[in-house]
């Protein structure tokens, strides 16, 4: 597998866990502008894993947000967000280990992320992972997101290095998607941060060797 030499990593559920922060404060935001609130089940059935944007698009759809509401509760939302995460994001100790590993025997190590540069940066940095990074790429960085291939596209162009070269870790649809849009062959799908570990990606790559 001499080939192999580039890890690009998902960011939240795979090097950092912050949903709950984002369902918090985009409820705290529908509440102090709309008046409403996502329970936390339907929030988890039908909300999770997307975008804010397209979490705000939905209420719309549904009749429960008003159309000239929707700029503001994102607005407030991502202000709260950077306050929440800044003080409430925890350091994971696995995916911490690993990307100090991967830089140790020399693998490129990136970062993929359908999140916006401000909030990508803070929960880089907050979870100590940013100075292990070779590059990141975020929602800001590309003209389409994740399940486009763009942003992995992106990545590979940057670092100068070829889809049968990458391994590329994700957690849900839509980064999967654009993972195997990419062209990468080599695709680790864990089903959780606690599967970030060095113990499995050495698992992984023996697996695929």
């Amino acid at each position: 597998m001499q080939h192999l030499n580039t890890v690009l990593f998902d960011l939240d559920g795979v090097l950092v866990s912050s949903e709950e922060i984002h369902r918090t404060t985009l409820n705290s935001a529908l509440l102090d502008i709309a008046n409403i609130e996502i329970p936390r089940e339907e929030y988890l059935e039908h909300f999770l894993h997307l975008y804010t944007t397209q979490k705000i698009q939905k209420l719309v759809d549904q009749q429960r947000l008003a159309l000239e509401d929707a700029d503001d509760v994102y607005a407030l939302k991502q202000a709260r967000t950077s306050v929440a995460l800044k003080r409430d994001l925890h350091t994971h100790l696995n995916p911490l280990a690993l990307v100090e590993y991967l830089q140790q025997q020399g693998w490129n190590v990136a970062c993929v992320t359908g999140a916006v540069r401000k909030s990508a940066y803070i929960m880089l940095h907050h979870s100590k992972i940013i100075s292990y990074m070779d590059l990141i790429v975020t929602r800001d960085d590309t003209e389409r997101t994740k399940p486009d291939p763009e942003p992995y596209l992106k990545a590979m162009s940057l670092l100068k290095v070829a889809p049968y070269q990458c391994i590329i870790v994700e957690d849900e649809e839509k980064g999967i998607v654009s993972a195997k849009r990419s062209g990468c062959p080599h695709i680790w799908e864990i089903e959780g941060i606690h599967n970030t570990s060095i113990d499995g990606f050495k698992q992984f790559v023996q697996e695929i060797a």
